[in-house]
């Protein structure tokens, strides 16, 4: 009987603030990624939980995990529920894709796998996902800015009726 080498994965989980991770946003993760791992032959050797927004760079858990990943050569693979979990800025997204060299990308729930070999259509779309990632924050923070001036101004409005 032939035994397979398991390979060595690390988990990334994520949520944009400390009042999501009081929900099941990160056990439901987890559970997914668990069940993806044990169903495609992955020792998860270390998981990696944040409550912190992904639209700026220097999350510390994230970037814990790189240097864990670039400590341990026996890492095989980065598992990710997808796209908007691990990353939603540019600078992120060139960091992971540095370290693709040597790492293999499973965006789970989205069925890709991304490494240094992956076709390049393959690459291009992922970047198409980052960048509306990215675009979702930007056009969520013109929708709040706009809205509180909306709200400025009605009180403003109000004030001079009284």
């Amino acid at each position: 009987m032939e035994i397979t080498k398991r390979k060595k994965a690390v988990m990334y989980l994520r949520v944009s603030s400390r009042e999501q991770e009081k929900g099941f946003s990160i056990s439901a993760q987890r559970e997914y990624l668990k069940e993806y791992a044990k169903k495609n032959n992955f020792n998860v050797v270390k998981v990696f939980k944040e409550a912190e927004t992904a639209k700026k760079a220097g999350r510390r858990e994230f970037e814990n995990m790189l240097e864990y990943i670039s400590a341990n050569n026996d890492v095989n693979a980065i598992l990710v529920e997808k796209t908007d979990r691990l990353y939603r800025n540019i600078k992120d997204w060139t960091k992971i894709d540095f370290e693709l060299n040597k790492i293999e990308l499973h965006l789970a729930k989205e069925g890709e796998v991304l490494s240094n070999d992956s076709h390049s259509s393959k690459k291009l779309m992922h970047g198409i996902k980052v960048l509306m990632a990215k675009n979702y924050i930007d056009n969520l923070a013109e929708e709040v800015k706009k809205g509180l001036e909306k709200n400025l101004k009605l009180v403003f409005y109000l004030a001079l009726l009284q």
